[in-house]
């Protein structure tokens, strides 16, 4: 259980405890927190103080009473994101879109440059990546659809990430460049 006071958390305490209990100066100086108990009762029974909870222990349930004093400030912040999930949905159905809606195709490349590829184009444009020359992925990708027979008229969304073939590197590696292509939107006039 959780509460969002100290004073809350004692009041749950009385609940649970059954009786009265006092604090045991020699048991929390031993344990460095504040140990409470009913000494005639049942000894066993107790609560201990752990600063951001109260453990209380009767008849060997174990209950814990955690303490957190920005829990209306979290609860207040779930809600106000909770509303701005629904009102999102709800915008969805009437707003416009800024610019005309575009179909995107996702092109992914791989560019080799592990020691055992013998294409010394490749290996130039691998060579060229891993000196962050990052302007060549667009260019690739460009090509790539030039040569391909894909009319792309925008290239958005550019990712390059590298691997290494060996432990250190020491086998070369690849690069994979992905991006997403916008088709080019043709003039029938």
């Amino acid at each position: 259980m959780t509460v969002n006071s100290k004073e809350k958390a004692w009041e749950e305490v009385n609940r649970i405890f059954p009786t009265d209990y006092e604090k045991d100066e020699l048991s929390s100086a031993r344990a460095g927190y504040d140990i409470y108990r009913h000494y005639t009762l049942n000894y066993y029974n107790r609560i201990y103080d752990l600063g951001n909870r109260l453990e209380v222990i009767v008849d060997d349930v174990t209950t814990n009473i955690w303490i957190d004093e920005n829990m209306e400030e979290d609860n207040a912040i779930i809600e106000s994101m909770v509303e701005a999930s629904h009102a999102t949905k709800e915008l969805g159905k009437s707003i416009y879109p800024l610019f005309e809606i575009q179909e995107y195709q996702k092109i992914t490349l791989c560019v080799d440059g592990s020691k055992w590829n013998r294409n010394e184009t490749e290996i130039k444009v691998y060579e060229g990546l891993k000196r962050n020359e990052t302007w060549l992925a667009s260019d690739l990708v460009s090509s790539y659809c030039d040569n391909h027979g894909i009319k792309w008229g925008i290239i958005e969304g550019i990712s390059i990430n590298h691997y290494n073939h060996g432990t250190h590197g020491e086998n070369g590696g690849h690069f994979i460049v992905t991006a997403y292509i916008g088709k080019r939107i043709e003039n029938n006039e």
